[in-house]
């Protein structure tokens, strides 16, 4: 991951109170993007980002890692490193914020969600 990458990701955890845990493995890459919440009492959650990097733009996005194996499958178009996926990501987070489904952190409601076989 390159420099620039690592200080965006600083930048974003600290602006957006997050938690960025990025992986990059040959043959697949995942960001985990973990947010406390308070609700009645604090939780912590988030979304996982998974893909690979001749995965043609297709990423499985697990809406609560820590507790669920649904996901639903997005289509990001071109992703040539992990840094751009990293950078994707960051953007889907802020155009798609982790409250947004706070209520039903399933993705049932998503018609390309699945269960994994």
């Amino acid at each position: 991951m390159q420099a620039k990458t690592i200080d965006l990701i600083k930048k974003f955890e600290n602006d957006h109170d997050v938690t960025i845990d990025p992986h990059e493995q040959v043959n697949w890459w995942d960001v985990t993007v973990w947010m406390t919440k308070v609700v009645k009492s604090p939780r912590i959650w988030g979304r996982k980002f998974i893909t690979t990097p001749t995965a043609g733009g297709e990423v499985l996005v697990i809406r609560s890692p820590q507790s669920s194996e649904i996901y639903t499958r997005e289509s990001w178009g071109k992703i040539d490193s992990f840094d751009a996926f990293v950078g994707k990501v960051l953007e889907r987070i802020t155009s798609s914020p982790l409250e947004e489904d706070e209520e039903c952190a399933c993705g049932l409601n998503v018609p390309e969600a699945g269960r994994p076989r």
